[in-house]
Formats: C-alpha cells, sequence, structure tokens
C-alpha cells in the first residue's frame, strides 16, 4: 500500500496526460475484450475442480470462445477499434507478444514452483523461502537497465533471443540440481542465470513493440501485449490444490 500511493503521487505530478482529440471510446470493443478472455481464464482455472468435461466449464469455456469471435469481428468492421487487427501484420509486433508470452509463462510458472520446492526442501517458512528468491526476483533491476541501453546498439531481437535462452537455462539448472535435500548453495546459480534472462527478454520487448507501430497506436499496442503478458495466471491452481498437505505442526498454547 504505501509503495502504491507513492507511486501514484509521483504518477500525478510527473507524468503528462496524452490524448488523441477527435477519437471515441470503443466500448463494446472493451466489453468483449475483457469478457472474453475472463471466461477462458474461468474455464482453465476451474477445469481440474469442477471437471474439464463438465457442463460449467465447457459452457464457460463455449462462451468465451463465442465472445473473443465477436471482438475479432467487431474489431474487423469498428470505425475506431480498440486494437486494430492491421497491427498483427506488423512481424516485430507479433514476434514481441510471442516473446512475451514464452517468458512469461516460463517465469511465473517457475517462480510459482520454486517458491513451493524451498519451503519443503528442507522444510522453510514461506517468508524465508520467499527472500531466498530474490536471487532471481532482483536480477532483472540489475539487467534490464543495461538491456535497455543496449537494445538500439545490439537489436532488441538479439537480446530478447539472449533473455528467452538465459530463462531456459535457467530453470533448467533447477531441475537437473534439485533434490529433497539439495543447499541452496547449488541452486542460486540457476536463479541468478534466469534472473538475467528475464532482464534481457522484457526490457527490449517494450521498445521493439512500440517501435514497430505508429505513434498514435502506442497505446493499444502496449495493452496488447499486457494483456497477452497478464494471462500468464491462468494455469495456476487454486490455493487448497497447489501443495500436498505437509506434516502437521504442533500449535502452541
Amino acid at each position: 500500500m504505501p509503495v502504491g500511493l507513492v507511486a501514484v503521487t509521483l504518477a500525478r505530478v510527473v507524468l503528462r496526460e496524452s490524448s488523441l482529440p477527435g477519437t471515441r471510446i470503443d466500448l463494446l470493443g472493451m466489453a468483449l475484450a475483457t469478457c472474453g478472455p475472463v471466461a477462458v481464464v474461468w474455464a482453465i482455472v476451474h477445469g481440474e475442480s469442477d471437471g474439464w468435461t463438465s457442463r460449467t466449464v465447457l459452457g464457460t469455456f463455449a462462451a468465451g470462445a463465442v465472445l473473443l469471435a465477436a471482438f475479432v469481428l467487431w474489431e474487423r468492421r469498428a470505425r475506431e477499434p480498440l486494437l486494430p487487427l492491421s497491427l498483427y501484420r506488423i512481424r516485430p509486433f507479433v514476434l514481441s507478444n510471442v516473446v512475451s508470452v514464452a517468458m512469461y509463462f516460463g517465469v511465473f510458472g517457475s517462480i510459482f514452483l520454486l517458491a513451493q520446492y524451498l519451503q519443503v526442501a528442507p522444510e522453510r517458512s514461506p517468508l524465508h523461502a520467499g527472500v531466498l528468491t530474490l536471487a532471481w526476483t532482483l536480477m532483472p533491476t540489475f539487467v534490464a537497465p543495461l538491456a535497455g541501453a543496449l537494445t538500439d546498439r545490439v537489436g532488441g531481437g538479439r537480446l530478447m533471443a539472449l533473455g528467452l535462452f538465459l530463462q531456459a537455462a535457467g530453470p533448467a539448472w533447477l531441475a537437473l540440481a534439485a533434490g529433497p535435500d539439495t543447499p541452496y548453495t547449488r541452486l542460486v546459480g540457476g536463479m541468478v542465470i534466469a534472473g538475467a534472462g528475464m532482464g534481457f527478454a522484457f526490457a527490449p520487448t517494450a521498445a521493439v513493440v512500440l517501435g514497430s507501430v505508429a505513434r498514435e497506436h502506442h497505446g493499444k499496442a502496449s495493452g496488447a501485449n499486457t494483456t497477452v503478458r497478464d494471462r500468464r495466471r491462468a494455469g495456476h491452481r487454486r490455493p487448497e490444490q497447489r501443495l500436498p498437505p505437509l506434516r502437521q505442526r504442533p500449535r502452541r498454547p
């Protein structure tokens, strides 16, 4: 909460408002773009617990598919579409979104499981396990500024490829080294490599996405990239299904 309050205050003071005169909000496109992904994600999240062939899950999948199809049809005919489909004819824009999907799916899927692994092998508190993951999650703080400075010189595509390679190498290290009693010192190297890959990948992605479209489409292109990125949570299970039952600890009086 304090960080959010500071960020909102600084945003209002430092950032300037931008607008495109003579444009209208695509309200129907917004509704379809919101409801379609929400329905699909809801069905994925509830598929295991409710049954993948249950009426509720299948019906929600179908509703999501219909809503997304309606969104595409509407965007093709809307005068001022929320997401111009012509953007998907731009190769750098499309490939940058593919990179976002691959990177964030791997990143958050891996960290999601890593934090649980660190709680049980050996047994640690959630706070202790979270602190240990900082070797991964803090690395982008140092690498991303470097990647941003190198984007114009080296090229965003090369940096994103390097980032994906490192992002694959880090979890591979962890998968080969992890065991019931593996010391943390044997895992930290893989976390550092994965965190560096994360920084090399996502810093150039924003630059490539915005640089590949016209200025008036910057907001729409950025929104599309963010939406693709944030669908990463779809495959996560609900909290009560994440871990097998642990040894019951005696309660303190």
